[in-house]
């Protein structure tokens, strides 16, 4: 979590406002950091704005979406469609 929720949960509450019903803290890009974008660190570190509120069901679907197999396939892919 960046600096800026860290030192604050005003912050968090600022950027992301209360949680809504049967909706959790999702991050956008699974492989990069629970962050607001603005913060000190943020800027110091070019991190964007990282975070929303997602179901289960998107949790999930972003998961899959950014799982080892489906960047394995994509490689593939992009390997065969270069070598024409």
């Amino acid at each position: 979590m960046c600096w800026g929720w860290r030192e604050s949960f005003q912050n968090f509450l600022n950027d992301l406002h209360e949680r809504p019903a049967g909706m959790n803290i999702d991050r956008i890009d699974p492989y990069s950091h629970y962050s607001c974008g603005h913060c000190k660190e943020c800027d110091a570190y070019g991190w964007p704005a990282n975070c929303k509120w997602a179901t289960r069901q998107e949790q999930i679907a972003n998961r899959s979406k950014h799982s080892l197999k489906g960047m394995l396939l994509e490689r593939i892919a992009s390997d065969f469609l270069a070598a024409k």
